[in-house]
């Protein structure tokens, strides 16, 4: 005699549905592939898409008009919208 039973039914670890339990094998964690595939996504949500990565031209060009700006050598204009690269 087994120290421990077999369970005839246990819970879906997500949706908290019954499951019936097979004679043998191993004891069954979710009641459908719907259910293990919606508990996958919540452990494991989808990547952010990345921020565009500013060139070191881009940056070195802003660092320099803020110093112009700052020192007065230039007045502050409006900056011109950025254009998109054309391997994008």
């Amino acid at each position: 005699m087994d120290l421990f039973p077999r369970p005839r039914t246990v819970k879906c670890a997500r949706c908290n549905r019954s499951i019936k339990v097979a004679k043998k094998g191993r004891l069954p964690l979710y009641c459908s592939s719907a259910c293990k595939q919606a508990a996958f996504y919540a452990m494991n949500p989808k990547p952010t898409k990345p921020k565009r990565k500013v060139s070191l031209e881009e940056r070195v060009a802003a660092r320099v008009y803020q110093m112009l700006v700052d020192t007065n050598v230039v007045t502050p204009v409006e900056m011109p919208p950025r254009r998109k690269p054309e391997h994008e």
